[in-house]
């Protein structure tokens, strides 16, 4: 009797869905033994976060195919390969992709969905899920606690580039954040570390405020963040906005793991744990 071949890893299959805003690119794992009841929606990181954080979400996507629940894996609207140009993009429009590829899911026959956002994902994951009530669980990697700080950091890229405007008098080192700041609110379109963020896109990121959205009424949420000791107390920023959330009376489940800032280090860096215990949450959501 011929013994049946043995199934590998789950293998990621590129291609396209229609979304609101042109053709969306996505890779997507599907358990190799049945039909998955359920699927998880990963949502990126902007900018260059999104490209170091690439080996990280295929390696989840891989993990929860292996354990029953199908991954799907989105490019947003204007960023990598799919349709549309960053200068053009904006948060709403990126908010309608991910109820999109969510109804993909569904119409797939999901039948239980869940989210996983890292970073500006992580936000963009709560303002979907606003939208979908259905969804089982969201889980937050590295949320970001204001957009304000979030624009700020991409500025200070910028900075640090010394990339100069014509505003500098030709001396590259006077570029500030706050001359940058007051370029964008003339209308001028910038580049940061080979991204552009156009007006809209700054003030819409600017907007973005982690308690306020998450004190809404949503599926049960978990924000996971890393930490070089992770037994320690949670930073000011987050303790802070976790208060906000208690007095909202917002049940949430917080995690401190040990790990390194993937999505802000050029060579892959891999956090074993992140994955395992986003996988076990959301498999706990299916028990």
């Amino acid at each position: 009797m011929t013994a049946p071949p043995e199934t590998g890893p789950p293998v990621p299959t590129p291609h396209f869905i229609d979304g609101p805003n042109g053709r969306l690119f996505c890779l997507s794992l599907e358990p190799a033994a049945q039909a998955a009841q359920a699927a998880a929606l990963y949502l990126p990181a902007f900018g260059e976060e999104m490209n170091r954080s690439r080996r990280m979400a295929s390696l989840l996507g891989r993990a929860l195919a292996a354990r029953g629940c199908a991954a799907l894996l989105l490019d947003p609207s204007g960023t990598g390969d799919s349709a549309g140009d960053v200068a053009d993009a904006r948060w709403a429009a990126w908010r309608q992709d991910a109820v999109a590829a969510l109804d993909w899911l569904a119409r797939r026959g999901h039948r239980r969905l869940h989210v996983i956002g890292l970073r500006a994902g992580a936000n963009l994951a709560l303002e979907a899920a606003a939208e979908r009530p259905d969804l089982q669980s969201l889980v937050l990697w590295q949320p970001l606690l204001t957009g304000k700080l979030f624009l700020n950091q991409l500025l200070r890229i910028r900075v640090a580039a010394g990339l100069g405007g014509t505003d500098t008098g030709g001396d590259e080192s006077k570029e500030t954040t706050g001359c940058l700041r007051q370029r964008l609110r003339d209308g001028e379109t910038l580049e940061v570390a080979g991204y552009s963020v156009s007006p809209a896109l700054a003030d819409e990121i600017e907007s973005l405020d982690l308690a306020a959205a998450a004190a809404r009424d949503l599926p049960p949420l978990h924000w996971i963040e890393l930490a070089a000791n992770p037994e320690a107390d949670p930073p000011p920023a987050s303790a802070k906005a976790l208060q906000a959330l208690a007095e909202a009376g917002r049940a949430i489940g917080y995690r401190r793991l040990a790990g390194e800032p993937f999505w802000s280090i050029e060579e892959p860096v891999l956090i074993d744990a992140l994955i395992e215990t986003s996988v076990e949450i959301l498999c706990g959501a299916e028990r």
